[in-house]
């Protein structure tokens, strides 16, 4: 009678078992993929948040009056809705041509390796070098606090390109996103020391040869 039980209670956990396999409203629902915006915008949360550490601190080295005015006021934004999203994107070699920088070499001549290394190189040169020219605190700062992730993700179109998110509140956050093998995908994120950087930026790319493309899509 037992043996009987016991035989019928695991014949009911598995018919139990296969009727939650079959009826998806019982199964426990897939995480959801965040956004590229979306990771974007966790990025800029992790630079605030990073402002706020002692650790982030203790790296400054007795800060200034005029650095903790900076940071006091990455402590202090918002981002966590930007009031507008824009995309920077171009072909890395069409940039060099446009550009006409002088070069000894054909950059077509390099392993493919070194041209993506390359690349990935003059993509971030782009925030550290505006950064540089609002002043050597605002420098130190974005360099200690940019902040990386890997996600997977298949909506990334671009083989690499910057999003740029403006707030309210806050500095710009440019967002450096690079397609990988698979569906991986390479993101690191910098405040941008400068309020008026997107019109200040456009002004730029207007009087010269960039071969970038700057598009507000949201």
């Amino acid at each position: 009678m037992k043996k009987n039980y016991v035989v019928s209670a695991v014949i009911f956990a598995v018919c139990i078992s296969f009727a939650f396999a079959k009826n998806p409203t019982n199964q426990k629902s897939e995480k959801k993929e965040k956004t590229i915006i979306e990771q974007g915008l966790s990025l800029a949360s992790v630079m605030k948040e990073k402002a706020s550490t002692d650790f982030f601190l203790s790296m400054l080295d007795y800060p200034g009056h005029e650095m903790m005015d900076l940071i006091c006021t990455i402590q202090d934004c918002d981002v966590s809705e930007p009031k507008a999203v824009y995309v920077l994107a171009g072909d890395f070699k069409e940039i060099i041509a446009q550009m006409e920088i002088p070069m000894d070499f054909n950059i077509n001549d390099l392993r493919p390796e070194l041209i993506v290394e390359l690349e990935r190189t003059f993509y971030c040169l782009i925030p550290a070098l505006w950064n540089s020219e609002q002043g050597m605190n605002q420098s130190a700062i974005t360099a200690l606090l940019s902040s990386k992730k890997v996600f997977d993700s298949d909506e990334l179109t671009f083989k690499q390109c910057f999003y740029i998110f403006e707030f309210e509140n806050a500095y710009p956050v440019m967002v450096y996103f690079e397609r990988g093998e698979g569906r991986a995908v390479l993101a690191t994120a910098f405040f941008i020391m400068d309020m008026d950087f997107i019109p200040s930026f456009q002004k730029m790319m207007s009087k010269n040869k960039t071969g970038m493309k700057l598009q507000k899509i949201q």
